[in-house]
């Protein structure tokens, strides 16, 4: 987790440059000595010195760096809009004003003894999710749920629409 006073930005671009950096010392072997080591193999049949000790051409070199810098791109937005907020607290004036509108409400659940047992089970079950942090693959599952019951519907209108063509 990133904190607002973390420098991401500053960060980010120093690894990126360093990687960056990396890809052409890979992509190439160079000897200490102009001594080149004897193969058990027979060399391929376009074989010269300089391709043979060459991993990455400069068009697949150009095209990782490429795909390089739009993955790091991509991660460091992700990880910006990821950064804690420290202005997540709600204000004190709000509660009074939660209590002031929701009085009547809140008096119809202290009552009614079936609608206080039903709060009192889901403030319990929300708690217990909480400090489990089970609320986020709550969340996923649900939208997956949801996602799920949207493909059927579409499926089913589109059986349907077929159906009554038919008929």
């Amino acid at each position: 987790m990133w904190k607002p006073s973390d420098d991401i930005e500053e960060i980010f671009k120093s690894a990126r440059e360093e990687t960056l950096r990396l890809i052409p010392v890979f992509s190439e072997i160079k000897l200490s000595s102009d001594d080149h080591p004897k193969l058990d193999i027979s060399p391929p049949d376009d074989y010269t010195e300089k391709s043979f000790f060459t991993l990455l051409s400069s068009t697949k070199r150009s095209e990782l760096e490429s795909r390089f810098k739009r993955a790091a791109d991509t991660v460091y937005l992700e990880a910006k809009n990821s950064t804690i907020s420290s202005i997540s607290q709600i204000p004190p004036w709000f509660y009074v004003l939660l209590l002031v509108l929701g009085w009547n409400e809140l008096m119809a659940v202290l009552r009614n003894p079936v609608l206080f047992v039903l709060f009192a089970l889901m403030a319990g079950g929300g708690y217990i999710i909480v400090q489990l942090g089970l609320l986020g693959p709550i969340i996923k599952v649900t939208n997956a749920a949801v996602e799920q019951g949207i493909e059927l519907a579409r499926v089913l209108s589109l059986l349907y629409e077929t159906n009554t063509r038919i008929d």
